[in-house]
């Protein structure tokens, strides 16, 4: 986190919502959501699970995953995150965040 906190700053970006999205997730004794979110210092948006059983099916079939596992935790997590940054009282960082960003690599739309 400090160095995305780092990066955004150096783009010109301090003033962005950063939005806390733990992939691979598994629980355990290691840290908590709610450990990782303090050490954050902000909230957790959405959390991707690690599924390593749907990734390897993933890998081995060449399929998308709704058509792999579409019940599965991980489809619903990516389900979760897509409906979150889609509604507007998620209170996500504005559109010009990917704009300046691309920009900055030197990607011109």
């Amino acid at each position: 986190m400090p160095r995305f906190t780092q990066l955004f700053a150096s783009l010109g970006l301090a003033d962005v919502g950063l939005r806390l999205v733990i992939n691979r997730y598994t629980p355990g004794p290691s840290a908590s959501m709610e450990e990782l979110a303090r050490l954050a210092g902000t909230p957790v948006f959405a959390c991707i699970p690690r599924d390593d059983r749907v990734m390897d099916a993933l890998q081995l079939y060449a399929e998308d995953l709704w058509r792999q596992a579409p019940s599965s935790r991980l489809a619903r997590a990516f389900e979760d995150l897509a409906r979150r940054l889609d509604d507007p009282a998620a209170d996500v960082a504005p559109p010009r965040l990917v704009a300046r960003l691309m920009g900055a690599i030197g990607v011109r739309s």
